[in-house]
């Protein structure tokens, strides 16, 4: 850790102009440190994939700046790795040929080594040359998570990655990204509405109120990992976050 911020985001809003104007975000700004874990809260509609998609340069129709590492951000990069709700896999290439989807142009055989060494870290050696109809949600969704890493990103930004699984490979999907992001040190950035995925995660987690987004409270989240959920100490951070969620709820 360093005085001097990996990201920075600064006064950034974003508003969406069409037969209705709709202010998704509005005037947010913080900082981040190389290596953090954060999660980003909040009730739907509260801005939280669209502060995402700017951060990772997807969205640049925005106000405000976005820097990582001194640079502003203002397209996508391979420096930037993006994973979303769906895996978004080409259904007529294989679990190799997926992953390996970004490397074009590497050469063959360091190509293929790259892709293997993704495919195990992951945990779907066995698996390589499975289509992606032959996988199951979270399956395929490791697959995204290899494809988003390949390229050994500096930062890792997830869109309610989980979101559409069920809880035990929620579970199981939760404790292999902590694994994998303990092995590569990479800075996450994790957009979720759940509370408990949220305080199992992160280092912090950023809440957001809506109408227009804004950053409402960041909540340090101290506790040493491996996590217990039923411990006092995650309950009290539950709590608090869940406090200040519920009070956006009844004030948005």
């Amino acid at each position: 850790m360093t005085n001097k911020a990996f990201i920075s985001v600064e006064n950034v809003s974003r508003v969406f102009t069409g037969e209705n104007t709709v202010t998704a975000i509005q005037d947010v700004s913080f900082t981040m440190n190389k290596g953090e874990f954060l999660c980003i809260v909040g009730q739907s509609g509260c801005g939280k994939s669209t502060l995402l998609r700017i951060m990772a340069g997807i969205d640049p129709s925005h106000e405000g700046v976005v820097s990582i590492n001194g640079e502003v951000v203002k397209k996508p990069d391979k420096t930037r790795g993006v994973v979303f709700q769906e895996a978004r896999l080409l259904d007529w290439m294989n679990v190799c040929s997926n992953v390996g989807f970004p490397l074009q142009g590497m050469e063959k055989d360091a190509k293929k080594k790259l892709v293997e060494e993704y495919v195990t870290l992951v945990g779907l050696t066995d698996f390589k040359k499975s289509y992606p109809r032959e996988l199951s949600g979270g399956m395929a969704q490791r697959v995204s998570i290899a494809r988003a890493l390949v390229n050994k990103p500096e930062v890792l930004f997830m869109d309610e990655p989980f979101g559409a699984l069920d809880y035990m490979t929620k579970i199981n999907m939760q404790n292999e990204l902590l694994r994998i992001r303990e092995k590569s040190r990479m800075t996450v950035i994790f957009v979720t509405h759940d509370i408990d995925e949220a305080v199992y995660l992160s280092d912090r987690i950023l809440v957001m109120s809506k109408n227009p987004g804004r950053i409402k409270e960041i909540i340090d989240n101290p506790m040493p990992r491996p996590r217990d959920r039923n411990s006092e100490a995650f309950l009290n951070v539950r709590k608090q976050v869940y406090d200040c969620f519920f009070i956006n709820n009844v004030m948005d």
